[in-house]
């Protein structure tokens, strides 16, 4: 089966973030494909989302995929819809009252 796999604003506005981070440290290009492998990692959820581990403090159903280590990716997944929620520094402690 194959899912859809929508993002969130919240996420979406990671995604700028993330951008402009690696792109003041790095350059333009070097941001543009680090948020590319990112697109590719969160669009590989269309074939068995299940993977990612259950984060239960984010919410019932919310779970995780990491992405080269240093991003958390938190999604959910709906009928055959998987919403990515969020995308945070994996290597940060997060306070999940301050997610969502």
């Amino acid at each position: 089966m194959i899912f859809t796999v929508e993002v969130a604003k919240a996420a979406r506005l990671d995604l700028v973030d993330q951008h402009s981070y690696v792109a003041e440290m790095a350059d333009e290009n070097v941001a543009d494909q680090y948020v590319d492998r990112i697109a590719k990692r969160i669009n590989s959820l269309d074939h068995f989302p299940e993977r990612g581990s259950l984060q239960p403090q984010f919410g019932p159903g919310v779970r995780s995929l990491s992405f080269e280590r240093k991003l958390m990716i938190l999604y959910h997944v709906d009928g055959q819809t998987v919403l990515v929620l969020r995308i945070l520094d994996g290597r940060r402690e997060t306070d999940p009252s301050t997610v969502f």
